[in-house]
Order: C-alpha cells, then structure tokens, then sequence
C-alpha cells in the first residue's frame, strides 16, 4: 500500500497552501504515467504517492536557489511516484530479459555495422519479423517509460542523481554541482547523438517537454501505437549506450 496523503492536514498551514494550490501538478504527472502501467495497476496509489511527494517539495523547497516551486515539485512529485512503483517492481522477469536482449542487440549491431542498425536489421538478428519486433516495442512501452527516471551513478563523485534530470536542469547555482552535473551530461549527451532526429525528438518531446504521447503523434502526425515503438527503441539504445559508462 501507498502512504496516505492525511499528511497534508496535519502539516504548517503555508506549506499545506502551497502544496494544495499545486495539486495539479500531481494529476499532470499522474495522467502522464498512468497510461504506461500494467491493466488494473491502482491509479489511487500513485495519486497518493504523488502528493506525499508534493508535500516534501513544499517543506523542503527554498526559494533562495533561484529554482522555480513547479519545476522542484515536479521532480519530487515524479520521484516519490517512480520510487513507489520501482518498489513494487512492475517489471517480470521475462520483460527485463527481453530489454536487455534487444538493447544488447542494437549495441551489438552498431559495433559490427559501424552505423545505426535499421529495424529490419534488428529484427532478423532477433529472429523475428519487422511486425513482430515492432509489436515487442510496443508492448514493453509502458516498462521502459520509467527509464529516464532512473538513478543514475556518476563514476567520478559516485553522487546519484535522476537521468532526465540531469538532461533537463538548467538552474544549477553551486560550481561543484555544475561540474558534476556537466560531466554526466556531456556523458549523457554524447549517448543522445546515437538517436535519431525522430527518436531525438520523441525523448525531447516526452521527458523535456511534458507532452503526452498522443500529443506527440498528433505533432508528429504518426500513430502513438509508433510513438511508443519509437520511444522504446530510443530508450533501449540510450541504456546499451550507457552501458558501462554510468551505472543505471
């Protein structure tokens, strides 16, 4: 079971204001997850997760470091969320071996071919049709969703930190942060380069951006069945390329 959210009827009257005056931040960050958990997961769960998170941001947020509330209580909102649901491992066995698999495939193939492999390419060394590994995309869609929200270890300050956030923060004051930050991006952004314009623009879109994923195949004008085939490919070569370089 989740934690309550009575929490935020015992807690200081203006951190409790500030909290419920950005509840909307929890249904945003709700309605972008929710589409991506497994049939009969308890969306009240992580409704309940998402405001206890939204309650730490409001009593640890200090408007001092020049970094806006809704921008801070997003990423905490989002963590206590991804936190929960890494806790209750929605992924089984057979899913994590089928990731690993095709995200071992593609690095395979980009070494050997010294390009980026096409999905045809992919799909025969899997031994599947173009059909079959497209519907295996889909399918594992809403497991590597989470993907971008996992912990990351830079090898050098062994600091862990969240991946999206290190793509996306752009309000860092403190130099030893910056440095830190700096070295797992530019670690980060060199993985990003393997992409696509496609595959770039869809993780730029979703994770940077906040669109939902039928927002993206309106704009994209592809079907979001593709979006989700295009996000899992992207991510999967994203973790194969970071192999080693940062544990994730």
């Amino acid at each position: 079971m989740g934690r309550k959210s009575q929490g935020i009827k015992v807690i200081n009257k203006d951190i409790r204001k500030l909290a419920e005056e950005h509840l909307y931040i929890v249904e945003s960050v709700v309605r972008k997850i929710a589409p991506h958990l497994p049939q009969g997961f308890a969306r009240e769960e992580i409704v309940s997760e998402g405001i206890m998170g939204l309650i730490e941001a409001a009593q640890k947020f200090d408007s001092k470091k020049g970094v806006k509330f809704e921008k801070w209580a997003e990423i905490r909102v989002r963590g206590a969320i991804i936190d929960y649901l890494r806790k209750t491992d929605i992924l089984s066995r057979p899913s994590r071996l089928i990731i690993k698999q095709i995200a071992n495939t593609i690095k395979e193939l980009q070494n050997r071919l010294g390009r980026e492999p096409q999905d045809e390419e992919i799909a025969k060394e899997l031994g599947m049709t173009l059909d079959e590994y497209r519907a295996e995309l889909e399918k594992i869609s809403n497991l590597t969703i989470l993907s971008l929200d996992e912990v990351i270890i830079d090898p050098d300050s062994k600091e862990g930190k969240k991946l999206y956030e290190v793509i996306s923060d752009n309000n860092i004051k403190d130099p030893m942060d910056f440095a830190e930050v700096s070295n797992l991006r530019e670690i980060i952004e060199k993985a990003l380069e393997k992409l696509d314009d496609k595959e770039k623009e869809v993780i730029k879109m979703y994770y940077l951006e906040g669109f939902h994923m039928k927002e993206i195949s309106r704009k994209l004008k592809v079907s979001e069945s593709r979006v989700s085939q295009i996000h899992s490919k992207a991510i999967l070569k994203l973790r194969a390329e970071l192999d080693g370089k940062i544990n994730i």
